[in-house]
């Protein structure tokens, strides 16, 4: 670690990070190591080439534009997404789907139920829609239907029927004229579906294990170098999609930030003792001072 206004130092781990001229590199950063200070070196390090950062979040975002050299643009998956294509939709955009959005445009399939069955029917069709959305799929299919057991769903509800009903939704929110409002995962998988090409050297990803699908697909589909950072036990957006891409994805190098300045080695110890309950080989180090 350094102070503002100093020359970085940077422990040998960090080091031979900022050294590596691998294409594709994945970073296993645990807490408190270092991993935007890691990232800021790499960066300033290939001061030529011309990077992009996707942030978790655009708090993120906003503080990487401020710390990271003139060489690095610094967006979240969604600003990309939005720059391209979601901008259309700046009159109808809304934070979620809920069943009385869509209830018009599914009342065709609708008509013949029971009220509740209805309900149900719109909140499953949604359910699907918004499987679709944050995955790497180009349709809507079966393996976006989740329906469960109940007496509902056994007597007015199937796959196919809530998959045409997600269908539809999807079709009425990419219409402008239709009052079925556009979400921001929806943008994304239209800026996704149009095989957009990024003009950068590198990208820099942060956060990797809490990354879905549909924005790995966007990545991973780049002609450039990529850097992969995350923290493999700190995956806490399984229910919005994310997947721990990162543990499988084909790297020229992996590389681990043990080093942790947050606190001592007393702290650490009890760290690696759950750590290793998860089956994780690799030690952390405390680097801070030592806990009172």
């Amino acid at each position: 670690m350094h102070a503002a206004g100093s020359t970085p130092t940077y422990t040998p781990e960090q080091q031979r990070i900022i050294a590596s001229d691998a294409r594709r590199l994945r970073v296993n950063a645990f807490a408190g190591t270092g991993k935007t200070s890691t990232l800021v070196g790499l960066s300033a390090a290939r001061s030529g080439r011309r990077m992009l950062l996707v942030a978790f979040n655009k708090a993120i975002a906003d503080e990487a534009a401020r710390r990271f050299p003139g060489n690095v643009t610094a967006r979240t998956g969604h600003s990309l997404g939005f720059r391209a294509i979601g901008h259309r939709y700046r009159d109808k955009l809304a934070g979620d789907l809920k069943p009385y959005n869509v209830s018009g445009s599914l009342a065709s399939m609708t008509s013949t139920m029971p009220a509740n069955a209805a309900r149900v029917f719109e909140a499953k069709s949604i359910q699907a829609l918004k499987a679709f959305l944050v995955s790497a799929d180009s349709a809507i299919s079966l393996q976006h239907v989740s329906l469960g057991g109940s007496p509902v769903e056994k007597s007015y509800l199937t796959e196919g029927e809530v998959a045409k009903g997600a269908s539809k939704i999807w079709l009425e929110m990419q219409s402008l004229s239709s009052a079925v409002p556009m979400t921001h995962d929806g943008y994304l998988k239209l800026y996704h579906l149009s095989e957009p090409v990024l003009r950068f050297d590198d990208i820099l990803l942060d956060e990797w294990q809490d990354t879905n699908p549909v924005l790995q697909a966007i990545l991973g589909a780049q002609d450039c170098a990529f850097t992969g950072v995350g923290d493999t036990h700190q995956s806490i957006y399984g229910f919005r999609g994310a997947e721990n891409a990162m543990e499988t994805a084909a790297c020229d190098e992996s590389h681990y930030l043990t080093g942790s300045f947050r606190f001592g080695q007393e702290v650490a110890d009890v760290a690696n003792a759950v750590l290793a309950l998860k089956g994780e080989k690799v030690a952390l180090r405390g680097l801070g001072r030592p806990s009172q």
